[in-house]
């Protein structure tokens, strides 16, 4: 059986010497080399840990955005809300009783939306015991207050979103702007950089694609204020099972990490097209679901090239995607972001 090879789907653009900088300033380096020697092999060799070696805790998923690559597009969002503080704080003391590696708190949504988010932000840090605790954004709620509680709390790095610049990244996450993001980057650099502090390092993720249309000012705008550059291919959401079948193909995430959803429902993976549900945190403890009999059915038709009966894996964008060198190497510039919002095939 072909096993896939892990995170495939994101690519490091940056410079060597960058990339090495950003691991080592956020600290606990020797295990964080431990962490990835079990995040690549564990899933090579389908062996499960005793508990997952990452968690996402989705303190929100609400998100006044409609971006056209985002699967939020094709789900029912009606349930998307924010997670009760008594829910994470179980959470947290459960992943730091089993010594988890990292953390993070963000999923399908945006982070700042939760009106508690400095008080999650310092329970997971203060009580947690978690080497590394990180966030996703797009950045356009930052404040200088904001800014300064996440570098007082201790975050070990947040990431941006920033598909590409100018009126690119304009188009991709209307109403947003370009301008705005770029001041929120800075304002939490200078944070940092004031307080003499190595965190959070910063991370800016974006779609290459967009990138690829001047890539070259990108790294120009990016580098002063970014300590990592990464890119994102493009993931369709619209392409159906007739499209996308592949039995050849193990996925990692069920021996990797868990997404324990705003109302504690947990996933094995972070297709949200269709609810591949496996638990629920709110019931039974992140140990007892990481060994249970639902997501242990996933792993063996993942390892038995059965997969594609469960909807959510024959949906998966990760399954058949194409070599991340040769999206590299396409011509983009004629690229349109607006065609991945259309109406999904049936």
């Amino acid at each position: 059986m072909e096993k896939v090879k892990v995170n495939w789907f994101q690519q490091e653009i940056d410079d060597p010497d960058r990339n090495w900088s950003y691991l080592e300033k956020q600290g606990n380096l020797l295990k964080f080399l431990l962490n990835r020697h079990q995040w690549y092999y564990y899933p090579k060799i389908s062996k499960v840990g005793e508990f997952p070696l990452h968690v996402d805790l989705e303190i929100s998923a609400a998100c006044d955005l409609k971006c056209p690559m985002c699967p939020r597009r094709h789900a029912d969002t009606s349930e998307y809300g924010l997670m009760d503080f008594g829910l994470f704080k179980r959470l947290v003391d459960e992943a730091s009783a089993n010594r988890v590696f990292s953390a993070r708190l963000s999923w399908r949504g945006e982070v700042f939306n939760h009106p508690q988010f400095s008080e999650f932000a310092r329970y997971i840090k203060k009580n947690g015991n978690i080497p590394q605790v990180s966030f996703l954004t797009n950045g356009q709620r930052m404040t200088e207050e904001i800014a300064q509680d996440i570098v007082d709390i201790g975050i070990d790095y947040v990431s941006f979103s920033v598909d590409g610049v100018g009126r690119m990244y304009e188009i991709i996450r209307e109403p947003l702007k370009f301008d705005k993001l770029l001041n929120s980057i800075k304002m939490l650099k200078e944070a940092r950089d004031r307080s003499g502090k190595k965190e959070p390092q910063i991370r800016v993720c974006g779609l290459w694609p967009a990138i690829a249309q001047n890539p070259e000012e990108y790294f120009e705008i990016m580098k002063p204020l970014a300590d990592k550059i990464v890119a994102n291919p493009i993931r369709d959401y619209r392409i159906t099972k007739q499209t996308k079948f592949n039995h050849n193909y193990t996925c990692q995430f069920p021996w990797q990490r868990l997404f324990v959803g705003c109302d504690g429902r947990v996933q094995p993976c972070s297709n949200s097209i269709e609810r591949l549900y496996i638990g629920d945190a709110n019931v039974n403890k992140l140990a007892e679901i990481w060994k249970g009999d639902e997501i242990n059915k996933i792993r063996r038709a993942h390892i038995e090239g059965k997969s594609d009966e469960y909807f959510a894996c024959s949906q998966c964008t990760y399954k058949n995607g194409e070599n991340y060198l040769d999206h590299l190497n396409r011509d983009w510039s004629d690229w349109d972001p607006r065609v991945l919002a259309e109406k999904r095939e049936e």
